[in-house]
């Protein structure tokens, strides 16, 4: 019998010995006189009717911990090559500068897989089951782990920042697969998480090779997360809990060897996503766990005091003069149930309260009702197989009215307009200055830089840090720069698109860059058919003053008007959008505005997510 397997043998006698308390008085669960919660009678279900694998071993003493770092270098030894070790961990949530680590999770490519906690157990059928300290576990495995580089894991960006946050385990380069990342290079339009992978995928792949039995969609394996929701799992009983995270590892296991036989098949073709994975996506993993850990450090006091208060005063004067048009208060009909001689009916009556700026229900009343600002839209409804008349305050609405003035004591006022602009300061303060202060741990910010999102960039979260709005840039001057360095703000300048006139060396796009022309733009005006430059002129035509964007009107009609390019672009606008008239073919600011408006939007889809299908139409209207 081999090194590995003579640990492994004492290593399970040990493991049978001191995770089963011996059944007595003491031990033995009463039953209890109150009434089991539908939750703590699911959870007895399956801890009486769970049978646990022999290879998912419990590890909860100093000796079985001992054992186990021996199993460790010997399966090292053994395996070679092929030493692949499967990691996870348990936490009591999601945020990893919070909350705490609960246990560790261990599997090798023998098939053995190992739970180690390292908080004691607080379910009643669990309490007498030992558990080991947090340094002793993290002294045994950190030599382990910081010089294991075949370390294989689902989401490792995670379990990075939980290990050295909690145990002081640094394996930020240590990551060799994340099958995470591997799962969106495969297939971006399915999710690409552990246990979606493995159902998906993995599972009837291994029943297909009889490595598994169909009875294994029955087993109780996919119920953790909706039976116990959030409850840690230091407070459910220790075999459950022993259970659920061996088989993490275990689903982690052979998800990485499905995704390994696919990818290194030959007969897919997969080698170019192969390098992709190995050479870019994988060591951005480390970039980007490292960036998080420094973070960012924000002033909050700054922020909350100084800039909050300058955007409040700024929304004070917003809604002072959304008032000053609207009103300050509103008259609603409301009914309420009277009974008269035993019979009841509805009586409807009036009542004043505060006009509200945040009811899309007030402010429909005041807009199409009181004010008559703006005018019913007539919507299909498909329930009822017809349209009908809609009062919508979206902003896809309000934005098609923002020129919309109404005028108060001789002095117009842009009131759509003021509401458009009230409704961002008002996210704004409440996102930034309210609640990104609350998200800051000893004063920085560890936010998630997430890869393989869907638009084939990187997405920030928690908070999202790449939504602090251009307009109102004052925000960024409560982020500080740590001792000895400095903030850059960059961007590059249509990066993927640049990349994609290199790789496809498409003549088209070349020329587009020679000619120092705006890409999206450009594929703009050749898929709906306007002139180019007429298009930039009048997408442009705001300057910095009044009469600077005076000066540039009278320049586009110089050029353009009476033109059949501005006539085009007026009967399109007319088809679009209500309001614009077709045969106006000089522009006054009001139409220069609109075009404006529409010109950006157009501009807006094809640069979204959904260019590919644009640019394809694109290239076909080249070639045609």
């Amino acid at each position: 019998m081999s090194e590995a397997n003579e640990i492994l043998e004492i290593l399970k006698k040990a493991e049978k010995k001191n995770a089963q308390p011996s059944r007595t008085k003491k031990t033995e669960i009463l039953k209890s006189k109150k009434k089991l919660t539908k939750r703590e009678q699911q959870i007895l279900d399956i801890e009486f009717s769970i049978r646990m694998p022999d290879n998912y071993t419990l590890v909860n003493t100093p000796e079985l911990l001992e054992r186990l770092v021996k199993y460790y270098k010997a399966y090292k030894k053994m395996y070679q090559g092929d030493a692949f070790v499967y990691l996870d961990t348990e936490t009591y949530g999601l945020n990893n500068w919070r909350d705490s680590l609960i246990s560790i999770s261990i599997g090798f490519e023998s098939e053995q897989y190992f739970n180690i906690p390292m908080r004691k157990f607080l379910h009643n059928m669990s309490k007498d089951v030992e558990t080991l300290p947090f340094d002793v576990v993290s002294n045994a495995l950190r030599p382990l782990l910081e010089a294991d580089y075949m370390i294989v894991m689902a989401n490792g960006k995670f379990d990075i920042h939980v290990l050295k946050n909690w145990a002081n385990i640094d394996i930020t380069f240590n990551i060799h697969w994340d099958i995470m990342i591997m799962g969106g290079l495969l297939n971006e339009n399915k999710p690409k998480g552990l246990k979606e992978w493995y159902n998906s995928y993995t599972l009837p792949w291994l029943i297909e090779q009889g490595k598994m039995s169909r009875d294994e969609l029955s087993r109780p394996t996919f119920k953790f997360g909706s039976m116990f929701d959030k409850i840690p799992y230091d407070s459910i009983p220790h075999s459950i809990a022993n259970y659920y995270a061996c088989h993490d590892v275990f689903m982690t296991h052979w998800v990485f060897r499905y995704q390994k036989f696919i990818i290194e098949n030959p007969s897919f073709g997969l080698y170019r996503v192969y390098k992709l994975f190995r050479e870019v996506e994988m060591p951005l993993v480390a970039i980007f766990a490292t960036a998080e850990r420094r973070g960012v450090e924000l002033d909050s006091k700054f922020l909350k005091d100084i800039i909050g208060r300058v955007l409040q005063e700024k929304l004070d004067e917003l809604k002072k003069d959304i008032f000053s048009v609207l009103g300050r208060t509103i008259t609603l009909t409301k009914s309420r149930t009277r009974q008269r001689q035993g019979i009841k009916f509805k009586e409807e009556y009036e009542i004043v309260e505060e006009f509200n700026l945040a009811s899309p229900a007030h402010l429909a009343i005041k807009l199409y009702v009181e004010h008559e600002i703006l005018e019913p839209e007539m919507v299909y409804v498909k329930e009822l197989k017809r349209k009908v008349p809609t009062q919508s305050t979206s902003k896809k609405v309000l934005t098609r009215n923002k020129n919309v003035l109404v005028t108060v004591n001789d002095k117009a006022h842009k009131i759509v307009d003021y509401i458009l602009e009230y409704r961002g300061l008002s996210k704004l303060i409440d996102a930034f200055c309210n609640k990104l202060p609350n998200d800051t741990v000893e004063g920085i910010i560890h936010c998630s830089y997430n890869q393989m999102v869907r638009t084939g960039r990187v997405s920030c979260s928690a908070p999202n840090l790449q939504q602090i709005p251009s307009k109102f840039d004052l925000i960024r001057y409560a982020f500080r720069a740590s001792a000895g360095r400095l903030l850059v703000s960059a961007d590059f300048s249509q990066q993927e698109l640049r990349w994609l006139a290199i790789f496809s060396q498409e003549q088209t796009l070349i020329d587009i860059f020679k000619l120092d022309l705006d890409m999206h733009s450009r594929v703009t005006c050749q898929i709906h058919g306007f002139d180019y430059d007429m298009f930039e002129m009048i997408r442009s035509y705001k300057g910095e003053s009044e009469k600077e964007t005076s000066n540039k009107i009278e320049e586009i009609n110089a050029k353009y008007y009476g033109s059949q390019e501005l006539l085009f672009a007026m009967t399109y606008l007319n088809s679009k959008e209500k309001g614009a008239n077709a045969s106006t073919v000089g522009g006054s600011s009001q139409t220069i505005e609109y075009l404006a408006g529409l010109f950006e939007l157009l501009r807006k889809k094809t640069k979204s997510v959904v260019f590919g299908n644009n640019y394809a139409e694109f290239k076909l209207l080249s070639y045609r």
